[in-house]
C-alpha cells in the first residue's frame, strides 16, 4: 500500500469519525416521528424567543424615547428596535400558524427557523456597528477628549 493510499484512508477515517460526532443517524421507521418532535420543540422555542424579544424591544423603545437626546445614533437605534419588534411580532404570528400543522409544514418550519436565527444575528451585527459608531462620543455627539 502506497503512502498516498494510506494518507487517503487516514483522511477518510478521520472524516467519518467527525461526521459520526455531529450527525445522528435515526432508523428509517423513526425518522418521521423524530422530525415531528424536533419541529414541535423548535416551534415552541422560537415562539418563546419571539415573545422575549417583543417584551425587551418594547422596554428598550420606551426607555430610549424617555432618555433621548435627539442625537445622531438615537434615530438609528430607534429604527433598529422598531425593526426587531416588527420582525418578532410577524415571526410570532407565523410560528403560531405553522405550529397548528407541524406535519404539513415540516420544510417551511425548518427554513423559517433558519431565517429567524439569521434575522436575530443580522440585527445584533447592526446594533454592534451602531455601538462602534457611538463609542467615544459625548451625549451631544462630540468626541471625548479622554478615552479610558
Amino acid at each position: 500500500m502506497s503512502l498516498e493510499t494510506k494518507c487517503r484512508n487516514m483522511f477518510l477515517n478521520v472524516f467519518r469519525l467527525i461526521k459520526n460526532l455531529f450527525i445522528v443517524s435515526v432508523p428509517e421507521q423513526h425518522k418521521r416521528e423524530f422530525s415531528l418532535a424536533v419541529n414541535k420543540i423548535n416551534i415552541s422555542r422560537e415562539k418563546a424567543t419571539a415573545v422575549t424579544f417583543i417584551v425587551l424591544e418594547s422596554i428598550l423603545i420606551i426607555s430610549s424615547f424617555s432618555n433621548s437626546k435627539n442625537g445622531f445614533p438615537d434615530l438609528y437605534y430607534h429604527g433598529m428596535y422598531a425593526l426587531m419588534l416588527t420582525a418578532m411580532i410577524v415571526y410570532l404570528l407565523v410560528f403560531s400558524k405553522w405550529g397548528k400543522n407541524i406535519a404539513g409544514n415540516k420544510t417551511i418550519i425548518e427554513v423559517g427557523g433558519i431565517f429567524f436565527a439569521c434575522i436575530i444575528l443580522y440585527w445584533c451585527v447592526g446594533i454592534s456597528l451602531l455601538d462602534q459608531l457611538e463609542q467615544g462620543r459625548t451625549g451631544d455627539g462630540r468626541l471625548c477628549e479622554k478615552s479610558f
